[in-house]
């Protein structure tokens, strides 16, 4: 007997090129048929898109369009029925989303306004877990809030399973010690200064910084490196720097902002300087991006710059048309990477350390990584 043809009323998928990138290809998939059960569903009962119909539309294998259904299933929007067809179930009977867990992602507002990375890395770790059915509290709080029983107090009115801190402080280390009574794990990613609390992921910006330098090393015109000090600077970045440029064998000397002196007047005062190259630790690039973003600007024409901590941060200007040295971290895959762990409960060994590399980019023009959201 032939078989019976389904009739389906969904319209066909759109096909798109998102398979370039192999390790997420399971993930995108999903995203796109879940998105596809979000839109077309109804009040009534309707068959889905046939596996051997998807695979051919993406050209990816059965098993993984089989694997991203599992997930559906398991979320409520599809059924299976045997030797037969997948339904898209009628929305009176799915119980929603079925929540993964609660992952915490408190911020201070200091350091998202000022800090581009730390923007970045907030914006994308909460869009991750929500794509993958984690509810993520974002909190974010002022100075004057930071402290240890007032975070701990409102992180548990979110009813969190976990809490997911960027470059844990002394604030982060005393809030999780009295989360953990509690049973709500911290987990820190730390990333630049010494972390307060045992890290499960680390940013490494040495290999990047390394590879600059030895370029730097070559350039005729570099016979000295300034390291450009802010009023507030960290002293174990600094100490890491030293030991990179002395290891290079590279001569440098540190610039400091004078009090009496204004961002402004002092960005104008080191462009003088001839025949060096500048290194902004985050913290620097930080306060003269806020202050002084026009003079800053000025001064990446004028001279070879390299960014420590990643693209800069520029609030009130626009993303100017210079260039700079950068060690950047590929955003995107590290929030993908620890939310995928949260999934499997990985994110909570305690017998290792996920490191994620930071990359060099020469001569990389900015406006490349103002979109990076």
């Amino acid at each position: 007997m032939a078989r019976k043809k389904l009739i389906r009323s969904l319209p066909a998928l759109r096909k798109r090129r998102v398979f370039s990138n192999a390790h997420r290809k399971t993930d995108l998939l999903y995203t796109i048929l879940r998105n596809a059960a979000l839109k077309y569903q109804s009040e009534e009962t309707k068959t889905f898109y046939p596996l051997r119909e998807v695979a051919a539309r993406y050209g990816v294998s059965i098993s993984m369009v089989s694997a991203a259904y599992q997930r559906l299933e398991k979320e409520g929007f599809l059924a299976r029925v045997r030797s037969s067809r997948t339904i898209l179930k009628a929305i009176s009977s799915v119980s929603r989303v079925v929540l993964n867990g609660v992952i915490g992602v408190p911020m201070p507002l200091s350091l998202l306004v000022t800090r581009q990375k730390c923007r970045i890395f907030y914006t994308l770790i909460r869009r991750e877990l929500r794509r993958r059915a984690f509810a993520s509290p974002g909190l974010l709080f002022e100075a004057a809030e930071a402290r240890a029983d007032l975070l701990a107090e409102l992180l548990m009115e979110c009813k969190v399973n976990a809490v997911l801190w960027y470059m844990p402080d002394q604030c982060a280390r005393e809030t999780a010690l009295l989360l953990k009574d509690s049973g709500v794990r911290v987990i820190g990613i730390g990333d630049s200064g010494v972390p307060r609390i045992s890290c499960r992921y680390e940013i490494q910006r040495e290999g990047a910084m390394r590879v600059i330098l030895r370029r730097w090393k070559t350039e005729p015109n570099l016979k000295k490196i300034g390291i450009v000090r802010a009023p507030r600077r960290s002293a174990a970045d600094e100490e890491r720097l030293e030991g990179w440029l002395e290891s290079e064998g590279l001569c440098y000397d540190y610039v400091t902002i004078e009090k009496e002196k204004t961002p402004n007047a002092f960005l104008k005062s080191l462009a003088r300087r001839q025949r060096q190259g500048f290194i902004f630790p985050g913290l620097a690039a930080s306060f003269f991006g806020f202050r002084a973003p026009e003079s800053l600007c000025h001064f990446f024409r004028q001279h070879r710059v390299a960014l420590m901590d990643g693209p800069l941060s520029l609030p009130f200007a626009p993303v100017p048309a210079v260039r700079a040295d950068i060690a950047a971290t590929d955003w995107r895959s590290l929030t993908s990477a620890i939310t995928e762990d949260f999934l499997s409960m990985d994110a909570f060994a305690d017998s290792k350390t996920t490191v994620f590399e930071a990359k060099p980019y020469l001569q990389a023009p900015l406006s490349q990584f103002a979109q990076t959201i």
